[in-house]
């Protein structure tokens, strides 16, 4: 019996692509085909390559691709992707050697991919090491993931927990906070609610178009759902948790402090937890995977149970265009070096503003071109 060859094809059909995507290992939200089309309206262009063989689809990669302002440059990008069998080095390989033609065709600086798996096998890296991949010091998507099996019975769910949150939970209820669904109707203050988080949390937010098209299409898809928890009327906290498959992610959630001494004494968010537990008894979900910052999770632990994974991002420069490179670092010097200069003065002495530093796009351009050198 001979050696199967594996073969690649774009796909720019939805129900194809997401039907093919939902059943291989470490399908994810972001590589839906509704993900792709979101970020299509800032500026990134998808490409959906499925890999098969014998007509059996055995990976899959939603490649996002940005042209830089200003300079015949891209950069690509595949979140959570791509998605295959780790295990298997031949199509490790295969895989990766596609993005990089891809990456080259398309004239790309950098190609970069941050896959929700552990890539702690030795012969993972050393697959990715030998072909120019590195690992990158700048994460786009948080790198700590808690999954957490919903198949269990609600009791088990808490039983997992750690006792505290446990407390927190039942505390909630029996002092009245309440847990409903929300709609598009109250996205905004949702995003009031983020914002306030964001500030006290020192984490940057977009406006609230973006999160308008990033929560709404997909509550109105039926692929995202907004959960509050509410006290005597008033918002305590919230969450809008994603669906793709028989998995969920809890990626965005928020809280207020302004009922302090007002609303019950516990952990507001704790209640959500059980909600998260509901939508998928409802939906027939069997995962949901808790995204964030925390560094308990690192260590193997969270407050809510479940199981720790830490996945990372990796990116390879294209080879056959170093010189791109060098001419992003050599624009970077220009740039620097007007930004050191002595300005110029006009007659009156007053100091003109130097023109290169006031075109939109060339501080965005700095850093980027300072994370290509390094």
């Amino acid at each position: 019996m001979g050696v199967l060859e594996t073969t690649a094809r774009e796909v720019t059909h939805r129900r194809l692509w997401n039907e093919a995507v939902t059943q291989l290992p470490y399908g994810h939200i972001l590589q839906s085909f509704e993900w792709g089309e979101f970020k299509g309206k800032y500026g990134w262009t998808p490409t959906r390559l499925l890999f098969e063989e014998d007509s059996q689809v055995r990976a899959a990669a939603s490649v996002l691709c940005r042209q830089l302002p200003h300079f015949p440059l891209r950069v690509m990008y595949v979140p959570k992707g791509p998605l295959l069998d780790y295990g298997d080095g031949q199509l490790l390989g295969y895989v990766l050697a596609s993005l990089e033609e891809l990456a080259r065709a398309q004239r790309a600086i950098f190609i970069k991919m941050d896959p929700d798996v552990r890539l702690e096998k030795d012969q993972v890296i050393g697959t990715l090491r030998a072909r120019g991949w590195r690992s990158s010091s700048e994460q786009i998507q948080f790198r700590n993931t808690i999954l957490i099996d919903l198949r269990h019975s609600e009791d088990e769910l808490l039983a997992s927990m750690k006792a505290k949150t446990r407390y927190n939970i039942r505390l909630a209820a029996r002092r009245g906070v309440k847990v409903r669904v929300g709609g598009p109707d109250d996205l905004p203050l949702f995003h009031e609610m983020y914002a306030e988080t964001g500030r006290r949390d020192d984490f940057i937010i977009r406006p609230f178009a973006y999160y308008q098209d990033a929560w709404g299409a997909f509550i109105e898809a039926g692929l995202a759902c907004l959960f509050l928890a509410e006290y005597a009327g008033e918002p305590l906290a919230g969450l809008i948790a994603f669906r793709f498959g028989q998995r969920a992610w809890y990626m965005y959630g928020a809280s207020v402090r302004s009922l302090e001494g007002k609303a019950p004494q516990s952990d507001a968010q704790s209640p959500l937890a059980v909600g998260g537990h509901s939508l998928g008894q409802r939906r027939g979900l069997h995962h949901l995977r808790h995204v964030g910052r925390s560094r308990r999770a690192e260590r193997g632990r969270s407050a809510v149970g479940g199981l720790p994974v830490q996945g990372g991002l990796w990116r390879t420069v294209c080879a056959s265009h170093r010189r791109l490179r060098l001419s992003c670092v050599a624009a970077l010097l220009l740039v620097l070096h007007c930004a050191h200069a002595p300005l110029p003065r006009s007659p009156a002495g007053q100091t003109q503003a130097a023109g290169v530093l006031k075109h939109e796009g060339h501080e965005k351009f700095v850093k980027f071109a300072y994370s290509c050198y390094w």
